[in-house]
């Protein structure tokens, strides 16, 4: 293990312009991913509006090294208020990872595409993604 575990995400940070489909809706925003708390921390904002401008979704994720567990994980922040803690695991056979919450709730599978990267969000057992994220350059 590196003596940075977070540095498997570094090609996360930037500043991002994201486009694609959440919830069936064609939406635009932005996300900023750095290293907060003396990069002890991987902090991700992220602003979705619907064409019209109508804000779409917010959340704020912050991942974290466990060391009793000695895994990552993260905690995704969403309205209105809710906290969810997920598992942080590589994805089997290609780069990226995915989060696996303890129950059969989202899953977000996320992995670097070209010059950015591309979050999946699965719900349950559904046989397609609700949301499909596009991160480009900003």
């Amino acid at each position: 293990m590196s003596s940075d575990p977070l540095s498997v995400l570094d090609w996360m940070i930037g500043r991002w312009a994201v486009a694609g489909v959440s919830d069936g809706h064609e939406v635009r925003g932005e996300a900023v991913v750095r290293r907060a708390v003396e990069g002890s921390v991987l902090e991700a904002r992220e602003r979705l509006e619907r064409l019209d401008g109508a804000l779409d979704y917010e959340d704020l994720a912050l991942y974290l090294w466990d060391p009793k567990a000695s895994g990552l994980y993260a905690m995704h922040i969403s309205a209105p208020g809710a906290i969810t803690r997920y598992a942080v695991l590589p994805l089997d056979g290609r780069p990226g990872v995915h989060w696996m919450p303890a129950d059969l709730s989202a899953r977000v599978v996320i992995a670097p595409e070209g010059d950015g990267w591309r979050a999946e969000v699965w719900l349950g057992v559904d046989e397609a993604p609700i949301s499909n994220l596009r991160y480009s350059p900003a």
